[in-house]
C-alpha cells in the first residue's frame, strides 16, 4: 500500500517512528521512503516541521507548529 501510495505522490516523505514493524521496514524500503526509528517521538508536536535523513537516522525539528 505504501508503494501504491507514494506512486501516486500522496505518500509520506519519510517516515518516523518510535518502535519500527518489519512490515513497515520492508515497504519503506520498497518505495524507497527514507524511514528512521528508535526516536523520542514525543518531542514531535503536530504541525512541526522536520528534516530527516534516512541515511544516517536523524530527525531535526526545524519549525515549531501551532
Amino acid at each position: 500500500m505504501l508503494y501504491s501510495l507514494v506512486k501516486k505522490g500522496v505518500g509520506p516523505k519519510a517516515i518516523i517512528n518510535q518502535v519500527a514493524d518489519t512490515v513497515v521496514v520492508v515497504g519503506a524500503i520498497i518505495a524507497e521512503v527514507p524511514m528512521v526509528d528508535q526516536i523520542d517521538i514525543k518531542q514531535i508536536k503536530t504541525g512541526d516541521m522536520v528534516e530527516v535523513d534516512g541515511d544516517i537516522g536523524s530527525v531535526k525539528i526545524v519549525g515549531k507548529g501551532n
